[in-house]
């Protein structure tokens, strides 16, 4: 499941989301409900294609292990991986709570996500605002953030602690 993240409007409250608030909060959005959809991440993805570019320009010991021959794959490629880690901390002012989460993209394919939300883990059900979202996006320089299909749930020792 892929689909992109619906933000309520304050001038047009959802009434699904809105219900139950005060009048004049502005409603926030809300995490699919589990029981209905599964266990979903909210977050940005990436595949392993576009970790490895970005990889390729960011660290340093990447490069070495590109201009050795024969190719090291499993070693680039986890490299390319604990990029996601990084990108982290680049929205960490934003966002504190990012953590890594592994997805499934509509093509069946997985994707390493900067995650923002899950809809299982109640220490992760909130979810960012429209404006945090769209400043986060501009920072990573990555497309919307989208609802996705959960294929590690995550942990206490996924968050930042297994970083490095």
């Amino acid at each position: 499941m892929s689909a992109t993240v619906r933000f309520a409007s304050a001038l047009e409250p959802d009434t699904q989301v809105a219900q139950g608030q005060k009048p004049g909060r502005n409603a926030r959005a809300k995490a699919p409900a589990y029981e209905t959809h599964g266990r979903l991440v909210l977050g940005f993805a990436f595949s392993i294609e576009e970790l490895q570019k970005r990889a390729l320009e960011r660290l340093p010991e990447y490069q070495s292990l590109s201009e050795q021959s024969p190719l090291p794959l499993m070693n680039m490629i986890s490299k390319a991986q604990s990029l996601v880690y990084l990108l982290c901390d680049d929205i960490d002012h934003l966002w504190p709570q990012a953590f890594k989460g592994l997805g499934m993209g509509p093509n069946r394919n997985g994707l390493h996500i900067v995650a923002l939300s899950h809809n299982r883990d109640s220490d992760r059900l909130r979810m960012p605002t429209r404006e945090q979202t769209e400043e986060m996006r501009k920072i990573l320089n990555c497309g919307e953030a989208k609802w996705y299909k959960d294929l590690a749930p995550p942990t206490k020792f996924n968050f930042r602690a297994s970083r490095y």
